[in-house]
């Protein structure tokens, strides 16, 4: 059986007189370029989405060009994206100079599989740090301990995300923080101190950013404390199972990561390199879909509420090679409340990491000039 690149039949039977009725009346009004439909056409999709603003654009492809653009999507960065669709979903990501990265579909939706994006932070990982993360990742005990933080961070507390996607998303940007200070030429506090090597600071990092909000399921009054306490025994589970016959390498990790995890508020003064990461790359989870959730069932105003409505404003964080220092962060929004997410969520933490003199900080509202903090 022959299958046609792109046959539209299907879809545009049902529709065929009302399409080319409006194409008939565009036709009679001589307007081509925007005019009375598009602006009809942009009211309707404003009113369907429940949102301020719609473009209406001359093609799929440049609709996906302006909107990457306007995330500040371009060179160096990385769009994951699903094979299963049209080849203009990865040819827009070409075009703004970035680079398409694949995660395969579940079969039952089409959708891409969560799964699957795992597989793409693994890719960043080596040696005993990735077989860890595999690990934690497959770990069920974990799983549910994130999932119920969520839980009571979203729903109970009205917080943003503190749950799976958060934990990974702050290993995510702590792992990209470390490969640039490593290709930098930096050593970290480990092997500074000859009592491990860079994949023991790596393990660590994954271990305490994976875990470092598990205490959300029991509360956000000093939740670092309580996430210590539970995670403590997972801690020395997956030690024991990678560095076996080695207590003295499970103690000194075991610190190691316990200072990450008490240190991800910056309230507890932390001296290594590797809880630094923790503390950053925890703060520079701040884009709008960990407001997501919380903003969709929010009801009556209450106390917080400030978190969820500046993340909602941030429309991409950025980590990349700096200029003057080893590491620029740059937080792109829409909204000048993004700022209370920079200056009284993230400029905290980096003024309390021991990474604070290796960070450039711009913060920039689109359409405004950009701020430099550091």
């Amino acid at each position: 059986m022959k299958v046609p690149l792109l046959d539209l039949h299907a879809q545009c039977k049902p529709l065929i007189s009302e399409i080319k009725e409006q194409i008939n009346e565009v036709i009679a009004s001589n307007q081509y370029i925007l005019g009375p439909k598009v602006k009809e056409f942009e009211e309707s999709i404003q009113k369907y989405l429940e949102v301020k603003y719609a473009v209406g654009c001359a093609s799929g492809t440049d609709a996906l060009i302006l909107a990457l653009k306007a995330l500040g999507v371009g060179e160096g960065d990385e769009v994951i994206t699903t094979p299963f669709t049209f080849f203009a979903s990865a040819s827009s990501i070409y075009r703004v100079g970035a680079k398409p990265v694949f995660a395969d579909i579940k079969e039952d939706t089409f959708n891409i599989d969560p799964e699957k994006i795992e597989e793409k932070i693994l890719e960043l990982l080596f040696g005993k740090a990735k077989k860890i993360c595999e690990y934690i990742f497959k770990d069920e005990e974990i799983h549910y301990l994130q999932e119920y933080a969520n839980t009571v961070s979203i729903k109970r507390l009205g917080y943003n995300d503190h749950g799976p996607v958060h934990m990974r998303q702050a290993a995510l940007n702590a792992i990209r923080i470390f490969k640039i200070l490593h290709d930098a030429g930096i050593k970290f506090s480990l092997e500074k101190e000859e009592a491990g090597n860079i994949e023991d600071s790596l393990s660590s990092v994954i271990i305490a950013a994976l875990l470092h909000d598990l205490g959300m399921s029991v509360t956000r009054d000093k939740h670092e404390f309580s996430s210590l306490i539970l995670a403590l025994p997972i801690i020395e589970r997956i030690l024991k199972n990678f560095y076996p016959n080695n207590l003295e390498k499970q103690i000194i990790l075991r610190s190691l990561i316990s200072e990450g995890i008490l240190g991800h508020m910056g309230t507890t003064k932390i001296n290594s390199l590797e809880a630094g990461l923790i503390l950053i790359g925890d703060g520079c989870d701040m884009q709008k879909g960990r407001a997501r959730i919380p903003i969709l069932i929010g009801n009556n105003p209450q106390r917080g509420d400030i978190h969820k409505y500046s993340a909602d404003s941030i429309l991409k964080v950025t980590i990349s090679k700096g200029k003057d220092k080893p590491v620029k962060i740059d937080i792109l929004m829409d909204s000048t409340v993004g700022f209370f997410q920079i200056e009284e969520v993230l400029i905290p933490k980096i003024n309390s990491s021991p990474l604070k003199s290796y960070i450039e900080l711009d913060g920039t509202v689109v359409n405004s000039e950009t701020k430099r903090y550091f």
